[in-house]
């Protein structure tokens, strides 16, 4: 990827820093004043003072290595970014926060520092398909997750007293939830029929829902709890009448 002036005037690059482009071999190492940037996801830096910005052959797509924010001498802050387009630090004059990320670019630690104080740390696990199982806080809190054979998330669990359980049916329809908080618990169950049409529902308040479907899966009846049955329809196209 080549970077021309009618490229560099595309992307928004002012006059001085396309001077700078195409007058300087290594344009990884050049930092230069911007007008305005849009990157290739659509985020906008009208307000960047400079940047630094290179083309990615892997990822086939523009990358800020730093973009930098001034407001007069007081305050600033730098965004810095690695080959992959993550965000690796972001400085303020109070402070900064640092991210880390594994061989699969997946975030895997944030740190937060202000006046040389580390304020807050984050921690991520995942399993093998890349689904975060495990997340942590410096004070104690975390998050623990599960999932079944088919990437379905089956557990959801805080360290302060709060779970939430599934399970799904072979056609990753969920056939069960609970919900745990405290001393309080919800629960909803659901059926279905062979052609996947949910067939019947119940829940811990005392709803209970059936419905009836014809053997080409048109809705024919509903039932609220134990109540009149609601019949359906149809006109000779389909469509429901009532």
């Amino acid at each position: 990827m080549k970077f021309t002036e009618k490229l560099l005037k595309e992307i928004g690059c002012c006059e001085e820093g396309i001077k700078k482009f195409l007058n300087t071999p290594d344009i990884r190492n050049i930092e230069f004043p911007i007008n305005s940037f849009v990157t290739d996801n659509c985020e906008l830096y009208n307000d960047a003072k400079s940047a630094q910005l290179y083309y990615s052959e892997k990822f086939k797509k523009r990358l800020f290595t730093t973009l930098k924010y001034e407001n007069g001498n007081e305050n600033y802050h730098i965004k810095t970014y690695n080959a992959q387009g993550n965000c690796i630090r972001y400085e303020q004059k109070s402070g900064y926060d640092e991210h880390e990320y594994n061989e699969k670019y997946l975030l895997i630690k944030s740190k937060s520092v202000i006046n040389g104080k580390v304020i807050k740390t984050e921690t991520y696990e995942y399993n093998d398909d890349d689904k975060i199982i495990y997340y942590s806080k410096n004070n104690g809190y975390w998050i623990k997750y599960d999932y079944d054979c088919n990437g379905n998330m089956i557990l959801y669990e805080t360290s302060d007293g709060y779970k939430e359980i599934r399970e799904f049916n072979d056609n990753n329809q969920q056939t069960f939830y609970k919900e745990i908080d405290g001393s309080e618990i919800y629960w909803k169950k659901c059926e279905y029929d062979c052609n996947g049409n949910k067939t019947y529902k119940e829940t811990s308040n005392g709803t209970r829902v059936k419905w009836t479907y014809s053997d080409e899966g048109v809705l024919l009846t509903k039932q609220w709890n134990d109540n009149d049955i609601v019949n359906y329809f149809y006109d000779t196209k389909g469509l429901k009448i009532s």
